[in-house]
């Protein structure tokens, strides 16, 4: 039995929704309401066990006044970094949407941190890249820029880190994972495609092996089972947005569902989803996130979970599927990093996200506008970990579900 994974989820994705949209500038855009949302179990009340007598108050003991503590001298965080390189690793493979976003950070969050330190963009794909920044020392002078919550990555055999311990400083794109197809397809959204065999839908992913059946590719394989597609599967090297798009040109692929692939068109192949050559088909992670609005179309983009018919397949979905899409992208540093440079990198964040320059520059970049879709690390830290927790309890049925869904990838 799975504890309490999708009721939970339920209640921590409406809170980061309802932050989300009331977190927008002078004009935020408004993000649509989900037209469907699972009813949320509540939480329980903490009692004493039966039996157990209300304790009783004890009067107050005079006690010795401890010595006060000399304060430690604030920080200078404008000497401190002034003349410092940062370095910025993005957990993705150069070219794609995340290393596309990391380097406008680097061109423009250094003029908000005192100091303006330099901040250089160093590609370091997935588990290695993780491994990198988790073992550098908590200074403020390494962060990273990460795709997804990524629990998944700390299942590999060579990950050297635990994901819960890395600090969040924002996270950006609070929208679900879109499926996203190209060409004629027969069907306005997924829910029509149910159970059909008239099209294929061929996709790509870097699947090496049962074992990295993860995430969004292992959310895909579960959809095509559960909801009877017509599917095909691609096991490849890499599958990062750069190499999912070359993929769609080749027509090697017709099928891709991911993070912000959707709302990256609008940059990437601009004009094309508002021609209908891409069309968003099917929204994986919560309904309670909603789906914001695609700046080329208003199309409503039905929830998977919605089309699931069973308590037991919403379940096992929101074990696959709700852990990958709590946020597109992270800026985040090595565990322990002290609270004074993480309050640097919070500060700055909110002061670049309030600057028109900035948020019209990585929006443009993200596809969504940035004012009313970032999400700071007194409100993200708690979910991301808690998060964690729940998945990480539940991977018995995960490693049922990769072992039942892991043979479409044979080939």
């Amino acid at each position: 039995m799975l504890r309490q994974l999708s009721f939970k989820w339920l209640v921590v994705l409406t809170t980061v929704f309802v932050f989300a949209a009331a977190c927008g500038g002078d004009d935020p855009t408004a993000t649509p309401a989900p037209t469907s949302t699972p009813t949320a179990m509540p939480a329980p009340t903490a009692t004493l066990a039966p039996g157990v007598p209300t304790p009783t108050p004890r009067p107050a003991t005079p006690t010795p006044v401890a010595p006060v503590a000399t304060p430690t001298p604030s920080f200078d965080a404008e000497a401190y970094f002034k003349g410092k390189t940062i370095r910025l690793v993005s957990i993705s493979p150069p070219g794609g949407g995340t290393d596309a976003q990391a380097r406008v950070l680097a061109a423009l969050l250094k003029g908000f941190i005192p100091g303006k330190p330099r901040i250089v963009v160093s590609d370091i794909a997935r588990v290695a890249g993780y491994n990198y920044v988790y073992n550098q020392k908590p200074n403020g002078l390494t962060m990273m820029y990460k795709a997804s919550p990524g629990f998944e990555r700390q299942l590999a055999p060579d990950a050297e880190f635990k994901l819960n311990e890395f600090e969040l400083v924002a996270a950006v794109g609070i929208s679900p994972p879109i499926w996203v197809s190209k060409g004629p397809v027969p069907y306005t959204t997924m829910a029509d495609a149910i159970g059909k065999t008239d099209h294929t839908f061929r996709f790509a992913e870097a699947v090496g092996g049962q074992e990295e059946l993860l995430g969004n590719p292992l959310t895909t394989s579960f959809l095509c089972s559960r909801l009877r597609l017509q599917c095909e599967a691609l096991p490849v090297a890499s599958a990062g947005t750069n190499s999912q798009l070359l993929m769609f040109d080749r027509g090697e692929i017709n099928s891709n569902l991911r993070g912000s692939l959707y709302w990256n068109l609008a940059t990437l192949r601009p004009g094309q989803v508002a021609s209908g050559e891409y069309k968003g088909l099917l929204a994986a992670g919560n309904p309670a996130i909603g789906v914001p609005p695609h700046p080329e179309s208003d199309a409503v983009i039905p929830f998977a979970y919605n089309m699931l018919t069973s308590q037991k397949d919403k379940d096992d979905f929101a074990l696959v599927s709700f852990p990958a899409a709590l946020f597109n992208k992270a800026l985040a540093a090595p565990p322990k990093t002290p609270d004074h440079i993480l309050d640097v990198y919070v500060n700055a964040f909110k002061a670049a996200v309030a600057d028109d320059e900035f948020a019209s520059t990585l929006s443009n970049v993200t596809g969504y506008d940035v004012r009313t879709n970032t999400i700071y690390r007194d409100d993200i830290q708690p979910i991301y970990s808690d998060t964690y927790d729940l998945f990480f309890g539940n991977q018995d049925r995960y490693k049922e579900l990769q072992k039942e869904l892991y043979p479409i990838w044979e080939r």
